[in-house]
């Protein structure tokens, strides 16, 4: 049986490839939530973007593998696989980067 080719996106020009993050499926103490109660999530990573941006970090403050915040207004769907959701998104609608850093061992 022949196998399937892989299919990828490059994305080009103002660009940016993103995995959409999940809505959390439930509250921090256990509770499970209902797709009517789950809130818009506005992450995601960056999986891909034009080698020019690569290059210019000072213009593109962020890289592949980031955490970002991005419009999802402004969004075209590319789903690899529809239970995991990518977008091609116009750089300029990204509006930051998520930094996590781990609290200090005094902090509760």
């Amino acid at each position: 049986m022949p196998r399937k080719p892989r299919r990828t996106i490059r994305p080009i020009n103002d660009m940016v490839l993103i995995r959409h993050d999940k809505a959390e499926a439930e509250t921090s103490s256990g509770i499970l939530l209902p797709d009517s109660a789950r809130i818009e999530v506005l992450t995601g990573i960056v999986v891909a973007m034009p080698d020019k941006m690569k290059e210019d970090h000072l213009e593109y403050p962020f890289k592949e593998g980031d955490r970002v915040v991005y419009n999802t207004r402004e969004r075209i769907p590319y789903n690899l696989d529809p239970r995991d959701p990518h977008y091609l998104v116009n750089y300029k609608f990204i509006l930051g980067v998520v930094e996590e850093e781990l609290p200090d061992e005094d902090e509760p």
